[in-house]
């Protein structure tokens, strides 16, 4: 049970520590989007029993990772459209 615990909660910190570690400044909305995600990822896959397999950290953290490349690809998009239309 502590093991866990320790998995879900590292799935989902982790990933928007490593995001802060490579300065990729990070909204407040993409930080508890992805800690929601790595951490639903990780609880999802020990329901399913994929854990006898794979530790559920790893894929919570791949999927907060994903979350965080995803907001910095669009993110980025979106402020450009935004100010290009002049809505600063």
């Amino acid at each position: 049970l502590a093991l866990s615990s320790v998995a879900v909660m590292g799935a989902g910190l982790a990933p928007s520590v490593l995001a802060q570690l490579f300065r990729w400044n990070p909204r407040a909305a993409t930080i508890s989007l992805s800690i929601a995600a790595g951490a639903g990822a990780a609880i999802a896959w020990k329901i399913f029993g994929f854990d006898t397999v794979l530790n559920e950290a790893l894929p919570g953290m791949l999927v907060g990772l994903a979350v965080h490349c995803i907001s910095r690809f669009f993110g980025s998009r979106l402020v450009d459209t935004d100010l290009a239309a002049g809505r600063a």
